[in-house]
């Protein structure tokens, strides 16, 4: 069966749409495959820092920290670790940020 001029037209932007959907959808994947990448790179550096001034982190306290999905958030916390006294003191400074 042959395709009239309109569904042509129909099937050629039918085409065009799912491909651009493809475009958008693979590049939001993209986009927020390298913010994970950033946020992780920055729990590991604060988790980094604790583990070397004060030995043994606390799990809770580490789930707590895994949840923070703003980098400003744990660009701050990575100067409290690397600046507080001990770990009380950053779980302190952890509890005020998020409040």
């Amino acid at each position: 069966m042959l395709m009239t001029i309109a569904e042509s037209l129909i099937e050629e932007g039918r085409q065009q749409g799912v491909l651009q959907g493809l475009q958008q959808g693979l590049l939001q994947g993209l986009l927020q495959g390298r913010q994970q990448g950033i946020l992780q790179t920055a729990y590991e550096h604060v988790y980094e820092i604790l583990t070397i001034r004060f030995g043994i982190v606390p799990r809770s306290l580490l789930d707590t920290m895994q949840r923070i999905e703003n980098t400003a958030v744990l660009k701050t916390l990575h100067r409290q670790a690397i600046t507080v006294q001990s770990l009380e003191d950053f779980t302190q400074a952890l509890k005020k940020i998020l409040s």
